[in-house]
């Protein structure tokens, strides 16, 4: 049985029945009785301890999500249950045009446009460099980070890339480990970020790390906000240590009001909204069916957590 807290379409609910060949459980969120589901489709931060109190039977669960650093990590794998997120694919690209968006904002001076508007400034002192004569250094070489080099290649940039491995990826001139990282960052225009959420890489962005970046560097980040030591970039945005920076993820969200990032001209912030795509959803449960057949087969499903190392 397959449990589900979204509420389906009835076309869709059929769809999925059919596909998959097993009944479609709606249960409602949060789970006040037991429910016999082995699997379970739902969001990340639906998955509880609670939740899993009430599931005792169960084996599998899709999220509807492709970040995942709510879940209790320690808790699932104690209980055997795997745990598989919605394909990468399924926003890469258009978080990728996002990061360009940032790139172009500082770039083409938009930033600096925006500021004289409102001060009725002319400005025709400003310039552009062009894309090709720039580089970017991309931390993650995984789906997302292929495609933010996919697009700079097209432009021409210089594109390293920053792994754990080190090792060659497609579409990067070269690609380092991230202790070897040496005089990249010093040298990079832009600096992004597509690394998930690990005990490594909490608080990576440090003011350590903003002080190896170039005076003109811009930094972007589309991987998780709490990668990020949100004290440590309001300060380099505010001594002008950095040009400049774009977040679409935070630490706490929806950001605090009282947050110091607000007040920061330098900082263009966007609503976790890089990788919001029309029916989210619907393409996400698209997926399902293939996902469902490998587990029942016992094959290996390509986008299952590794709970261990969580992600």
């Amino acid at each position: 049985m397959i449990a589900t807290f979204e509420i389906f379409e009835e076309t869709g609910k059929q769809e999925m029945e059919e596909k998959t060949g097993e009944k479609l459980m709606h249960v409602e969120f949060p789970c006040e009785v037991e429910c016999p589901a082995e699997v379970l489709i739902c969001r990340d931060r639906e998955i509880t301890e609670q939740t899993l109190e009430k599931f005792p039977n169960l084996k599998l669960i899709y999220i509807l999500s492709v970040g995942c650093d709510r879940i209790p990590f320690r808790l699932l794998e104690e209980k055997g249950i795997r745990v598989v997120h919605t394909p990468g694919e399924i926003c890469a690209r258009e978080i990728a045009e996002y990061v360009f968006a940032g790139i172009l904002y500082f770039n083409k001076n938009l930033y600096e446009c925006a500021e004289n508007k409102k001060n009725a400034v002319w400005g025709r002192g400003l310039t552009n460099t062009s894309l090709s004569e720039l580089q970017i250094t991309v931390l993650g070489t995984g789906m997302l980070g292929r495609e933010v080099a996919k697009i700079a290649s097209f432009h021409k940039m210089k594109v390293v890339g920053l792994s754990k491995s080190g090792k060659e990826a497609t579409l990067f001139d070269e690609v380092r480990t991230l202790e070897n990282a040496g005089d990249v960052l010093g040298e990079s225009d832009f600096v992004v970020s597509t690394l998930p959420l690990t005990k490594s890489t909490t608080h990576i962005y440090n003011e350590a790390f903003f002080g190896k970046m170039k005076e003109n560097g811009v930094f972007i980040n589309v991987g998780r906000g709490k990668s990020v030591d949100e004290t440590a970039l309001a300060k380099a945005l505010a001594e002008k240590k950095i040009r400049g920076a774009v977040l679409d993820v935070f630490e706490k969200e929806p950001l605090p009001e009282e947050s110091e990032l607000w007040k920061l001209d330098n900082l263009m912030i966007t609503p976790h909204i890089s990788g919001r795509i029309p029916n989210f959803i619907d393409r996400s449960l698209k997926f399902f069916p293939e996902i469902y057949a490998a587990y029942q087969n016992g094959e290996a499903i390509h986008t299952e957590i590794d709970l261990g190392r969580q992600y």
